[in-house]
């Protein structure tokens, strides 16, 4: 009888110490997250960029982080577990900026600062709204005024003239619609179109060298 309550005193204290090692284990161990600041600042004016989405998503995979900018710019990422991140920030209006490769280390904090930089053009934002809109249009310095015109409508969309402007202004938005076109279109769309275009353009240049045509301009 006293050999049994002796093992099973032996035990209890074996139990007792292990769980007392576990928790004291547990305790030493460092805390496997970090934390990030990020101050988004206007690149003209100086000033804070407030509402602004910042994504921040593991080099592992999986869903990203996001969270936007608060009235001081300021955007704060909390308990991130550590590892390699891509971080992207986004505001209509301005260029997106990167960080592609940002380490987030265990029980520290890591403090950055961006500067976005204004985009006076029509962004991809812009072509998104215009398309669930059904507007469907491409920017473009078209040299080939009427045919232009008329053969873009065979392919669902309609030019936009901006003879005068600066069509780089204007690619990120058209990026998004020649996406669109492509579902909409099949592979090789455009090379169909450019080619319709010059054959329309043979025609009207045609029609403007018959006779009658010519003696009309003369008067």
């Amino acid at each position: 009888m006293k050999t049994n309550r002796l093992y099973s005193y032996r035990l209890l204290i074996a139990i007792v110490l292990v769980v007392a090692c576990a928790h004291q284990a547990s305790a030493q161990q460092p805390d496997k997250t970090g934390s990030l600041t990020i101050t988004v600042t206007d690149a003209d004016i100086k000033l804070p960029v407030i509402g602004s989405l910042a994504s921040l998503t593991s080099r592992n995979g999986g869903s990203p982080i996001l969270i936007k900018s608060d009235e001081h710019g300021v955007v704060s990422f909390k308990s991130v577990p550590r590892g390699l991140y891509r971080l992207k920030v986004s505001l209509k209006g301005y260029f997106p900026e990167f960080i592609d490769s940002l380490m987030i280390h265990a029980d520290s904090v890591v403090s950055k600062s961006l500067q976005m930089y204004p985009y006076n053009g029509v962004t991809e934002y812009d072509a998104y709204e215009d398309l669930a809109k059904g507007i469907v249009r491409l920017f473009r310095s078209e040299w080939l005024l009427g045919p232009g015109v008329y053969v873009s409508a065979k392919y669902g969309f309609r030019i936009e003239l901006k003879c005068c402007d600066s069509t780089f202004k204007f690619d990120r938005y058209n990026n998004v619609v020649y996406e669109y076109l492509d579902s909409l279109n099949g592979p090789g769309w455009y090379e169909k179109y450019m080619r319709d275009l010059w054959l329309e353009k043979a025609k009207s240049d045609s029609v403007s060298r018959r006779p009658e045509n010519r003696e009309l301009r003369g008067k």
